[in-house]
């Protein structure tokens, strides 16, 4: 019933030195899998593309950090983009 996610690959390395058994690197496409996360229906409320601004009461006296979103430099960067 779950989506299914990036397919793994396989790649096969031919080292300069000789070895007992082939090595071969199995890895997934960096694409496909930031696509199969921001498509799940399970993780959209947990994505953020902007920067945002926590408070601890209505008042605004003190702020919260909680992730890298909630910084000033992600508030900075946003204004120079």
């Amino acid at each position: 019933m779950l989506p299914a996610g990036p397919l793994w690959k396989c790649l096969e390395i031919t080292p300069v030195y000789p070895t007992k058994n082939k090595i071969k690197l199995y890895y997934r496409h960096a694409l496909e899998c930031l696509q199969a996360i921001l498509r799940n229906p399970l993780l959209s409320n947990f994505i953020a593309f902007g920067p945002v601004r926590i408070f601890e009461t209505a008042a605004r006296l003190m702020r919260i950090y909680t992730e890298w979103m909630s910084g000033e430099r992600a508030w900075l960067m946003q204004v120079h983009s």
